[in-house]
């Protein structure tokens, strides 16, 4: 993803390392962006929301032991995102050695408003809002079409706009990069 797309107010609260299995915030976000083209189709075929939950790998039981100060780290990246969009499931883990102790375990987009802003996406949700009114006023048989390819619309918007953007108010004049 083009850092240009990139939420600012949630960035990726670190990266996954090589040897690092456990899932980051920004793994969450890939596995998202994924589902971004069915994410838009329910949302332009009229559908209920469902809470979205996405699995996260963590550390086991020896592993808090062992490395607690990078457990520690990573619980503290899932923490802060549970203050943003996502909601942050936790589960216990550990035993008579080090006792027991809550690890997040799953994070959940709970509507479409959320799932937009941490892909960073509101703004392409407006212009698919506008595409999807102004299909419906001039030429209704083609909602079935934009509903089977939201984001073939989203990026004919987007090309449209550039080129809007690079010509001069006459058409005529360009600006050449």
């Amino acid at each position: 993803m083009p850092s240009a797309h990139r939420s600012r107010r949630w960035p990726d609260m670190g990266r996954s390392e090589a040897g690092n299995a456990w899932t980051r915030p920004a793994d969450v976000r890939v596995a998202v962006r994924r589902r971004w083209p069915v994410l838009l189709a329910n949302l332009l075929a009229g559908q209920d929301w469902e809470p979205l939950p996405v699995p996260l790998r963590g550390p086991g039981p020896a592993e808090v032991g062992e490395r607690l100060a990078d457990v520690q780290a990573w619980a503290a990246e899932w923490e802060q995102a549970g203050r943003g969009p996502l909601r942050v499931e936790y589960k216990r883990v550990g035993g008579r050695l080090i006792g027991t102790n809550q690890i997040p375990c799953r994070a959940w987009l709970d509507d479409y408003d959320r799932a937009w802003e941490f892909l960073g996406t509101r703004q392409q949700i407006r212009w698919l809002t506008e595409i999807v009114e102004q299909t419906k006023a001039e030429c209704p048989r083609l909602l079935g079409w934009l509903e089977r390819h939201p984001v073939k619309a989203l990026l004919r918007h987007e090309a449209q706009c550039c080129i809007a953007c690079l010509a001069g108010r006459d058409g005529r004049r360009y600006l050449w990069i």
